[in-house]
């Protein structure tokens, strides 16, 4: 009887744990599921940014503003710092130099050391945002 008692509880005992488990996991892949959404969109965000470039500059900055708020709110500094070399870009175009530095800046500063291609590409870019600005001694160190 004491050791039928026992497996009861036992029984019991994981029975309960079982949907608070799996509560806790779909929580989890709901989690990830929006991630992946809110990836999804700063991709098309920055894409539609793209797009819009040369032609539409201010409607490439909206784009770009909303990518980053996005990646902002979801703590991704990968899609941050991909946000601000946009927006360097748009910047450059422009032919505001000193503003693209400032963007690419940030967006180097965002970046780690699992991103090493992205910040190679992002120091050229700051080379020539300081060497379209004229600012040469600045421009060397980047190159």
């Amino acid at each position: 009887m004491k050791n039928r008692l026992t497996h009861i509880l036992i029984l019991l005992s994981v029975l309960t744990w079982l949907p608070a488990q799996s509560r806790a996991q779909k929580e989890e892949e709901y989690s990830q599921a929006k991630l992946r959404v809110e990836w999804a969109k700063v991709d098309i965000l920055l894409d539609s940014a793209t797009m819009y470039l040369d032609a539409k500059p201010q409607e490439s900055f909206d784009f770009i503003e909303r990518a980053l708020e996005i990646s902002i709110l979801g703590n991704d500094r990968l899609n941050e710092a991909r946000c601000y070399i946009m927006m360097g870009k748009v910047s450059y175009n422009l032919q505001q130099y000193d503003v693209a530095a400032s963007y690419y800046q940030k967006a180097a500063m965002r970046l780690d050391k699992r991103n090493d291609d992205l910040a190679g590409k992002v120091y050229l870019l700051l080379g020539q945002a300081y060497e379209k600005g004229e600012k040469y001694t600045e421009s060397i160190d980047y190159y």
